[in-house]
């Protein structure tokens, strides 16, 4: 494991390398995240003094409490909506990720938002850049308290490294209780397959095999692990194909 990288135990007790996010790339995601903000806050602007010259008090003060809402709630809103990414993070290709790879929940990304005020408090921001530079997980304190880091995306995705995968016309169902399992499951189970080093430990494979088999309650028929979650992997392409 380098020290830009997690570990993350997902729920089949397989533990998955994700680089960690840099710094920069976090700071490059909130200045573009920054200027969205500072364009929407000139509409603002625009828009109360519109109401204002027109001296309609009454709308104006309704107009732009409402307004105002996306502003202050920007990231705790995107975050929540577009799981865990805000538009900056979106482009920088990174994501906000709960420490035990669960998808981060609304809880998390609340108290997130709600340390922003103390990681980047307007006379002191410099704390949760500090945080994230110095801390071993890269997270600010919102992270720490929020129990989430951040870690950067593939730069590229191809239909190999998706749950779906090209099949034979003629291929015969072996396990139907593939039914059993989820799209996550089976995001895992390619992301062993895909990796060299995952391959190779084979206590990494032999317990992901177990916990799959417990989960489609059946025994599997080929020999060798490896081979089993390869037919789950083609058992579930073509049960979502039928």
């Amino acid at each position: 494991m380098s020290d830009n990288s997690i570990f993350i135990d997902t729920s089949q007790n397989v533990s998955i390398e994700y680089e960690l996010a840099g710094l920069g790339s976090r700071v490059a995601a909130d200045l573009i995240d920054v200027a969205i903000k500072f364009g929407y806050y000139i509409f603002l602007y625009v828009i109360i003094i519109f109401f204002a010259l027109a001296k309609s008090y009454s709308i104006l003060v309704v107009l732009v409490f409402l307004l105002f809402i996306p502003l202050i709630f920007y990231s705790l809103i995107l975050e929540t909506f577009m799981q865990g990414q805000t538009i900056g993070k979106k482009v920088m290709k990174i994501k906000v990720v709960k420490l035990d790879g669960q998808q981060a929940s609304f809880s998390s990304y609340l108290l997130r938002w709600l340390f922003i005020f103390v990681d980047f408090f307007p006379a002191f921001p410099i704390v949760g850049l500090l945080c994230v530079a110095m801390s071993k997980r890269q997270q600010r304190i919102g992270d720490m308290i929020a129990q989430t880091t951040v870690i950067k995306l593939s730069d590229s995705v191809s239909l190999r490294d998706t749950i779906y995968e090209r099949l034979q016309t003629n291929h015969e169902m072996t396990y139907p209780e593939v039914a059993q399992l989820s799209p996550g499951d089976i995001t895992v189970i390619k992301k062993v397959l895909n990796t060299p080093e995952y391959l190779d430990n084979y206590d990494m494979v032999y317990t992901l095999t177990n916990k799959i088999q417990a989960k489609m309650n059946v025994t599997r028929k080929e020999p060798f692990p490896q081979e089993f979650l390869q037919t789950v992997v083609k058992d579930y392409n073509a049960q979502q194909n039928e």
